[in-house]
């Protein structure tokens, strides 16, 4: 690798964070800072223990020109620093400074877990579920970061999460004149990208105003797009799968999922399953469902090694039929093993033989499984959905979900 090589290429992970931790000390940092290369973030020990993912700045800043990048790791510095500054205490000085915030719920509740995890004090952060699988949360925009407002916060103010929101809303709504861009007929995209174009989705008066075929359908893959168009438009919804699939490279993405507008509702949405574009949606939503089960599983994996706890977190999988090109998501419930299960289309039953062959007994969708054995899934109350599975079912009840065919492993 030549000079002009090393000057310019993206530094590798190790060379990025020695990179901005040089660089806070250079401006003023007085704390210990760690390292931490597994969780690939910056660690305060001590009183003030803190963690600083380093996961979305480092795409952010691979993803730009070598010329931005001194100005970004200035950004990335005051970022840091941006921690000690304190929110408001009165609700009339937030001012225009309060917004909405829409989110994948996954990243919530990973947060959540992860704090637990790291045995930091429980994260009271108020925050409002949309759509079954985004959030809406409150932060303060600062110049140099976004602060995520507390419990607390709520309480000094004296107002509710829903007070605040409305203000949130309509702070957000002030500075949202633009035109939207038109790409393609039926097809539009917001046009600020100012790290809240996604968390106008809870704004559904600024889509409404362009005209859609059939029901408003929008999709958030980051959170500099936000992109809407009509249930009944197939091209325009093959033009926004093309958008979204785009899109989720992006350095903060949050999900492939589509939401349909009913009554002012968001609701989860697919094309029906004889829909051209059925297997295209499907795929991205089981993309987002596999990266999000995968990243709680990670973390619930640490954590009951942690705790001590001998219970098997099952993976959430995905195979694809390579002649009708259609997509189907499993997870397998395993006999003798207490498992926690992720929701899949499919579950396979495993009768173990040895310690690594057995048999698939039996198959059947996620809706006749929990029809028919309910009652030995429990609900955990876990964002991606998880049920914990004890106890096997029963040779009756195998082949009563199989309908008495039997499968080879």
């Amino acid at each position: 690798m030549g000079l002009f090589d090393k000057l310019f290429d993206p530094p590798s992970k190790d060379n990025f964070a020695r990179l901005l931790s040089d660089a806070i000390w250079e401006a003023g940092e007085t704390v210990a800072i760690r390292y931490d290369a597994e969780e690939f973030r910056l660690v305060v020990e001590g009183e003030e223990k803190r963690f600083f993912s380093l996961v979305n700045i480092y795409r952010e800043y691979c993803a730009m020109p070598s010329t931005k990048r001194r100005q970004a790791l200035s950004h990335f510095v005051r970022s840091w620093f941006a921690n000690r500054k304190e929110i408001p205490a009165n609700f009339e000085d937030v001012g225009p400074d309060l917004l909405p915030a829409v989110r994948n719920r996954c990243s919530f509740e990973m947060t959540r877990l992860k704090a637990e995890l790291d045995g930091l004090p429980s994260l009271e952060w108020p925050h409002q579920v949309v759509a079954d699988h985004l959030t809406v949360s409150l932060v303060y925009e600062l110049p140099e970061a976004l602060v995520q407002v507390q419990q607390r916060h709520l309480s000094d103010w004296g107002r509710s999460l829903e007070e605040a929101l409305d203000a949130a809303c309509d702070n957000l709504r002030k500075i949202s004149h633009h035109q939207w861009n038109n790409p393609f007929p039926g097809v539009w995209i917001s046009p600020w990208q100012d790290n809240h174009d996604a968390s106008r989705l809870v704004l559904a008066d600024l889509l409404q105003v362009h005209p859609v075929q059939g029901a408003y359908v929008a999709m958030v893959p980051n959170r500099d797009t936000l992109i809407v168009t009509g249930s009944e438009d197939e091209a325009g919804l093959a033009h926004m799968a093309v958008l979204a699939e785009k899109a989720l490279n992006h350095a903060r993405p949050i999900t492939g999922l589509a939401f349909l507008l009913d009554n002012g509702t968001w609701l989860p949405w697919l094309p029906d399953a004889d829909h051209p574009l059925h297997d295209r949606f499907h795929l991205l939503q089981l993309q987002s469902f596999g990266q999000d089960y995968a990243a709680q599983k990670d973390l619930l994996d640490a954590f009951h090694e942690k705790t001590r706890q001998d219970i098997w977190v099952a993976s959430y999988s995905a195979v694809k039929n390579d002649q009708t090109g259609q997509s189907h998501s499993y997870c397998v419930w395993s006999q003798g093993v207490d498992t926690l299960l992720p929701r899949a289309d499919q579950v396979y039953f495993f009768v173990p033989k040895g310690e690594e062959k057995g048999t698939v007994v039996a198959r059947a969708s996620w809706d006749r499984v929990q029809q028919l054995v309910g009652h030995l899934m429990e609900p955990k109350g876990l964002y991606p959905v998880r049920y914990r599975a004890k106890e096997f079912p029963t040779a009756e009840q195998l082949a009563v979900i199989g309908g008495g065919r039997k499968f080879s492993a």
